[in-house]
């Protein structure tokens, strides 16, 4: 779908650009294409997406894998998605908000329980509360090709150390490999995004990064270890599950980390081995 056909059909259906679902619509066709190539499916591929749209990637999706299911929220993009996309016999629409469907049904209803992959150019506002809600299902997925704001890209890949490192980074590294594979200009959407974007691939790993014997401890101290950025790791741990200091500080200690280290500073190996010294001595 050319832009000038895109703005023919924006114009037919009186779309109005809804910002509170993040409705940035990707036309460039080669983009699109590049977006599937690297995606790496194939006739033997499952495929969801998330933003349905106007289906301009959708149908390249429904090209080369076996099936793809696409999800929307906006009723009025559906109904035209529909007849855009009629002549495909491989497309399961669904009208829901992707974070309150059950995936897991999904997976064992359109795939039989099968592998499948993400190709998506996702509403950038929940981009957070979609990959958690993936990696974290247990679903048999093999890998993420999301197209999402730049900054938050580059939060999932950022080093040890880096002012990017967070939560969001821990939390990819210990299910994935992830990495960004490139940049995407405003000037490639309708309406054009304030943001730069940038398509990262997620794959998943056969297994956790790290063994930890308790996930939800885990994920907590994390959390915890970035909600005060400002104080040290034995601050923020101490505050957050009330634990003396000095007694902390003998986790600390066995564990091999400084006392004056900050939550920014430790791999995620470090915080897997942080977990299970803190669970087996206190929590």
């Amino acid at each position: 779908m050319k832009i000038y056909n895109l703005k023919k059909i924006i114009y037919k259906y009186d779309i109005k650009f809804c910002k509170s679902l993040g409705q940035n619509f990707l036309f460039d066709e080669n983009i699109l294409k590049k977006i599937v190539k690297v995606s790496e499916v194939d006739k033997n591929t499952n495929v969801i997406e998330i933003g349905t749209g106007f289906g301009t990637l959708t149908k390249h999706i429904a090209k080369v894998c076996k099936k793809v299911v696409t999800i929307e929220i906006d009723k009025k993009l559906i109904l035209i998605s529909e007849k855009i996309l009629e002549d495909f016999k491989n497309i399961k629409i669904i009208c829901e908000d992707v974070l309150k469907l059950n995936i897991k049904k999904i997976v064992e209803e359109e795939f039989k329980g099968e592998p499948f992959c993400v190709v998506a150019n996702i509403p950038y506002s929940i981009t957070t509360p979609i990959i958690i809600k993936f990696l974290s299902s247990k679903l048999n997925i093999v890998s993420l090709t999301i197209l999402m704001q730049k900054e938050v890209a580059q939060r999932l890949v950022a080093d040890v150390g880096r002012k990017e490192y967070g939560s969001i980074t821990v939390f990819t590294r210990y299910y994935s490999n992830s990495k960004i594979l490139f940049s995407v200009s405003p000037n490639c959407f309708i309406p054009k995004p304030t943001v730069k974007s940038a398509l990262i691939k997620i794959k998943l790993l056969s297994k956790p990064s790290v063994i930890v014997n308790n996930e939800e401890l885990f994920f907590s101290v994390v959390r915890a270890s970035f909600k005060h950025r400002r104080k040290t790791l034995l601050n923020s741990l101490a505050i957050e599950f009330n634990i003396i200091k000095e007694k902390l500080l003998d986790v600390f200690l066995k564990v091999g980390l400084d006392e004056n280290v900050r939550g920014e500073r430790l791999t995620v190996i470090e915080f897997g081995m942080l977990t299970n010294k803190l669970e087996l001595m206190y929590i």
